[in-house]
């Protein structure tokens, strides 16, 4: 388990967010699943999605 997902369960909220230049597309099923915001050449993805938690 992450950090993220720890803190979140002592109630703090957190946000997982990944960064980088691609995504695979599995990469992309995974965060989307997980609800983790993607960031990719400045497009923010999947943030309603992590937000909606």
């Amino acid at each position: 388990m992450c950090r993220s997902r720890l803190i979140q369960r002592s109630g703090i909220f957190t946000l997982l967010v990944a960064v980088g230049e691609s995504l695979t597309e599995g990469g992309e099923t995974q965060a989307a699943s997980q609800k983790v915001v993607g960031l990719q050449n400045g497009q923010i993805k999947f943030g309603d999605e992590a937000l909606l938690q």
